[in-house]
């Protein structure tokens, strides 16, 4: 039976469910519950039915369903308009790559195997949910921006017409045979007539024959070429004095682009083309102002974004690190202490075989028989080795924890003394994942001293490089990560193997937006909000590439005390 959210829940997003088994909606709705209001549906049915009630933030999609299953829903929720960008996170326990592939044909947003990671279940609706109410706002914005540019156009026309009929520029139009079709105001001013009375008329009949001639040639010129003819001519009209004009001529055609008439526009051109310069060029410095203005504030709005994210990020982190921390601290505890309990038990084993000799033959035979049934001997030399990997490996997850609380740092936003190699080292040990299908990852950590600078910014910093530099080698290649002190800076390296960048691409890799990745892969923003972190810290970034050799960042932080005095 298909649900729908209370009537007072209206201001939470709404995520519809979709999945023939009860026990999984009700994991949903366990995991969900909170901070969505879940529609739940058993079949694709009801899916369909909620879907005509209501439109959701997000559905979440099993493809194993009888009668009406996920491939077959999410063809016919493609296939309607409102829904075409509502995103939909597959959620099933087919063999991933092919119902993964078939999925994204038929317009699925994610992908999530069963079974699934609860926390990751969460963030990706959590993002899939802000990615759709972000798109939406954004499509009435177009819709607004569209509505206002179709009035606007409707205003241009109206405004179009005035300035015709007001412009002291003169504008006519002429049939291919020559003959005046109609005019604006200030021309027939200019000629003594009304618009009606031009009609009809050739250039002949209104002005001089030295200057109709010139006419006659250029409107000639323009109906052989079809193309627009610019000419500079004196003209005297029976009620005006000579006059410098400058006269446009062009085409005029029809649907089936056949030339079929003329228009002119002449403009007095004595004494205006100062003015009409300086006009011009305050135009263009306006434009260019406002063009400015607006880039501005496009990569404001995109730092401010990405510092948003990030803050949300690391809260996460330090809120995982936590809850991670609190348990392994038991388990290593425990570790220790069953360690202690089995030398215990070991050593008594070893004494009762010692003693063993004493019992009588037929119980001899038993606990031999006994002892090598259950593997006695064995076990008691795996378990040692068996408990000190599982402490190795508790010990490796509480350093991680240790580097992602480190990496996180969210009560930390202003300044500290900081030790750049252990930035280095939590940050590595974040990122490892990204780098080691990929490169070989060498440190080469020099003595260095303290510098006071952000870290979490910085760690943000070496995070974006490591990454671009495992996405810049194809193949497999390496990346070396060196820190050294240099006079009264700081500096450190990360250098990689991998494809390198043309002098052109270098020049530009800290603007705003500008990126080598395809559409829809990278934004632009990552070494722009680099630069601007190190900047912040008062350092300097700098990169060196050379195509198919590599590329090396090198990042200067000063060596300062509290106060930002450098020592």
């Amino acid at each position: 039976m298909a649900l729908l959210p209370p009537a007072d829940s209206s201001s939470l997003p709404v995520i519809l469910c979709v999945d023939d088994t009860p026990v999984n909606l009700k994991l949903f709705k366990a995991l969900l519950g909170q901070e969505f209001h879940l529609l739940l549906a058993e079949d694709g049915h009801q899916a369909l039915e909620l879907l005509g009630q209501t439109t959701p933030d997000l559905i979440l999609l099993d493809l194993m369903m009888p009668v009406l299953d996920g491939f077959e829903l999410l063809r016919r929720i493609r296939s309607q308009e409102q829904f075409a960008t509502l995103p939909v996170l597959v959620v099933t326990a087919m063999e991933e790559r092919r119902a993964r592939l078939a999925s994204f044909e038929q317009g699925a947003t994610d992908f999530v195997s069963k079974p699934f990671d609860r926390l990751e279940l969460v963030i990706r609706c959590r993002n899939l949910v802000q990615l759709h109410r972000t798109t939406r706002q954004l499509l009435e914005v177009s819709k607004a921006l569209l509505d206002r540019s179709e009035q606007t156009l409707q205003e241009q026309r109206l405004l179009h017409r005035s300035v015709i009929n007001t412009i002291e520029d003169l504008i006519w139009h002429k049939n291919t045979a020559g003959i005046y079709q109609g005019c604006n105001p200030a021309f027939a001013r200019l000629v003594g007539r009304t618009p009606e009375q031009v009609s009809g008329l050739q250039a002949a009949d209104l002005c001089a024959p030295e200057p109709a001639a010139s006419l006659s040639a250029a409107e000639q010129q323009v109906l052989e070429t079809g193309t627009t003819c610019t000419i500079e001519h004196w003209c005297a009209f029976p009620t005006g004095q000579p006059v410098l004009f400058e006269t446009k001529i062009s085409p005029l055609r029809d649907d089936n682009l056949k030339v079929t008439g003329l228009i002119g526009i002449s403009r007095d051109i004595t004494g205006r083309k100062q003015l009409e310069g300086r006009l011009t060029a305050l135009n263009e410095q306006l434009e260019q102002r406002v063009a400015e203005e607006v880039e501005k504030n496009r990569i404001k709005d995109s730092f401010l974004l990405q510092q948003d994210k990030m803050a949300s990020i690391g809260q996460l982190a330090a809120g995982v690190a936590h809850e991670i921390n609190n348990p392994m601290g038991f388990i290593i505890s425990n570790l220790k202490t069953l360690r202690e309990y089995i030398q215990g038990l070991t050593g008594y084993i070893e004494a009762f075989e010692q003693l063993h000799c004493l019992l009588p033959d037929v119980e001899q035979q038993r606990l031999a028989a006994l002892r090598k049934q259950l593997d006695v001997a064995f076990i008691t030399t795996d378990i040692t080795p068996l408990l000190s990997e599982s402490l190795d490996g508790a010990d490796r997850v509480k350093q991680i924890v240790l580097d992602l609380k480190d990496f996180a740092r969210v009560d930390e936003v202003d300044a500290r003394e900081t030790d750049l190699n252990q930035c280095v080292r939590s940050t590595v040990n974040i990122v490892r994942n990204e780098l080691k299908y990929v490169a070989q990852l060498d440190l080469l950590l020099g003595e260095i001293p303290m510098v006071f600078c952000n870290p979490q910014q910085i760690n943000q910093v070496i995070t974006n490089l490591l990454v671009n530099a495992a996405q810049a080698i194809e193949g497999h290649g390496s990346i070396t990560v060196t820190t050294f002190q240099e006079g009264e800076q700081v500096v450190l390296t990360i250098a990689d193997t991998g494809k390198g960048m043309p002098e052109d691409v270098r020049k530009r890799i800290f603007e705003p937006f500008f990126t080598t990745k395809p559409v829809g892969q990278g934004t632009g923003l990552g070494l722009t909000i680099s630069y601007d972190m190190v900047k912040k810290n008062g350092g300097d970034i700098s990169v060196e590439s050379e195509p198919g050799r590599g590329t090396s960042f090198t990042v200067r932080l000063p060596v300062q005390n509290r106060e930002g005095v450098n020592r």
